[in-house]
């Protein structure tokens, strides 16, 4: 097997041998930021029971909602790409961004990808 240095951007993808561990069995995870202090990743194939307007009051949209992962669960975090529209947007790879200043309102005009946790 080879070993690659974590890097951000990067899809992380889970072997099937992981059992027991419900987070991240058979997860694929984006790599949104790795550094000395830590690593920060979406898991983008575990959708949820919810839908956006279901968690957000006065959203109008059934945006999904994906188990981005274990820590931070009473979080919601966005994954996206117009940084121009979202003020503090963070670049994660090749025009792709997560969080930034959201308008509840202006969600009703987005098509993001929306996960429950990260970290």
């Amino acid at each position: 097997m080879i070993s690659l240095p974590p890097n951000k951007g990067k899809l992380l993808v889970a072997e099937p041998s992981i059992i027991g561990d419900v987070s991240f069995n058979r997860s694929v995870v984006l790599l949104a930021d790795h550094n000395a202090e830590g690593s920060v990743g979406f898991i983008l194939n575990k959708v949820l029971d919810y839908s956006l307007s279901e968690l957000v009051p006065g959203v109008n949209k059934d945006f999904k909602i994906y188990n981005g992962g274990p820590v931070e669960q009473d979080n919601l975090y966005f994954i996206h790409k117009v940084p121009d529209l979202i003020p503090g947007s963070i670049e994660i790879d090749g025009g792709i961004f997560w969080g930034g200043n959201f308008d509840i309102y202006f969600l009703s005009s987005l098509s993001v990808l929306v996960f429950q946790a990260a970290k």
